[in-house]
């Protein structure tokens, strides 16, 4: 006899609960499951299981033999689903924040053309420049940020029955994608910030 901890009987997302385990003589099924511990590699080890079954009773018929790893694969293959569904979404909208943030900014950039060339005109330098519509790009994507966090953490009971293993609010996930977007909103900016900073004055004056 002995003493197991509590464990999770059905499904990956219950909470460990007691369960008691019975001699095959006391609790007998048809439909047995029978695990084994090995070093062995996994063509010799599920070899060696149907052997010695087969050794000792060759009518005992092996409906089915594999990895434990597998069946952890399958248990989780709804939740795989859900993340790598989850991540299309978060792409996509990456995409969209990249975008978005390249068009704002070039926009802007665009329609300031005199008001650029007067000020390099009067002295102001390219990395002047540079930073003000790199800073207009920053404050977007800061903008931005701040919503999406905070209606993430709004929805962040709705996604915890689709989450193993991992808090819905797991501070280092949100730190990586808040780090990812702003470092797409930088790229997005980024370029066309240097574009108004290479602006010709001469050019820009004559701009209407």
């Amino acid at each position: 006899m002995g003493v197991a901890r509590d464990i999770k009987y059905a499904r990956v997302t219950e909470q460990p609960r007691p369960h008691v385990y019975l001699p095959a003589t006391q609790n007998y099924s048809s439909a047995m499951v029978v695990h084994v511990r090995s070093q062995d590699a996994e063509p010799a080890l599920l070899a060696r299981i149907r052997s010695t079954i087969q050794t000792l009773d060759p009518n005992v018929p092996l409906v089915r033999t594999n990895m434990l790893r597998d069946q952890t694969r399958s248990a989780l293959s709804i939740f795989s689903m859900a993340a790598g569904t989850l991540t299309v979404f978060g792409v996509i909208a990456m995409l969209l924040t990249g975008i978005g943030t390249y068009g704002l900014v070039s926009y802007a950039a665009r329609q300031s053309t005199h008001e650029i060339g007067i000020r390099i005109a009067l002295g102001a330098g390219r990395r002047d420049v540079l930073g003000r519509f790199l800073g207009r790009g920053l404050r977007l994507g800061a903008a931005g940020v701040l919503c999406g966090l905070a209606l993430s953490l709004l929805i962040a009971r709705i996604l915890a029955s689709l989450l193993y293993g991992v808090s819905p609010t797991d501070a280092v996930s949100f730190s990586a994608a808040l780090g990812l977007v702003m470092t797409i909103v930088l790229v997005a900016s980024m370029i066309p910030a240097w574009r108004a900073s290479r602006t010709d004055p001469i050019a820009a004056l004559r701009h209407r």
